[in-house]
């Protein structure tokens, strides 16, 4: 059985993901609600009149472009899903993940975005509070060490105290 037009745009509307359809040009024809709300663009704004360039951060915008150019040559030899950064219209970054699809018989894709940028700063902050912990630890033997120095070095004394007050009993 043959899915309807409308079944298709609530499949497309519904998906839970920032989603959008790109030309060979780039332009953006078609975005759904998720994608309004993650770039802060509406869809009379976008559509037909923005590229995803537009939305890409510029040190990842030339592996961008080549892997739109490869999947419409080839679409398996271009990653399918890939992490890459996102500027919404207010110049924030967030981190997604993209998956990405050509549709079949066409020079189209359709993009998949999960917005990452929560997960990508929790997992930041357990990478910050693991290497403190090392430094810590690091810093804490460090001391442990110095105090064991400390130890030997009075106890030498103390010694070379004895050794000096038993000499001065022979002498």
């Amino acid at each position: 059985s043959r899915i309807s037009e409308r079944e298709y745009k609530t499949i497309f509307e519904n998906t839970g993901n920032a989603t959008l359809v790109i030309e060979e040009d780039t332009t953006i024809s078609l975005v759904n609600s998720n994608f309004e709300k993650l770039s802060g663009y509406s869809r009379k704004e976008i559509e037909g009149k923005k590229s995803w360039t537009e939305f890409a951060v510029k040190e990842d915008l030339e592996r961008l472009r080549k892997y739109h150019q490869l999947r419409r040559v080839d679409p398996k030899a271009a990653a399918r899903s890939y992490e890459t950064k996102l500027i919404d219209r207010h110049g924030r970054i967030k981190n997604v993940l993209l998956t990405v699809a050509m549709i079949p018989k066409t020079k189209k894709s359709v993009v998949s975005i999960s917005d990452i940028t929560d997960h990508k700063q929790t997992e930041e902050a357990l990478k910050h509070r693991l290497d403190f912990e090392k430094t810590v630890t690091k810093i804490s033997s460090y001391f442990i060490g110095l105090t064991d120095v400390d130890d030997a070095i009075n106890a030498s004394l103390e010694d070379m105290g004895k050794l000096s007050s038993a000499s001065r009993v022979y002498v």
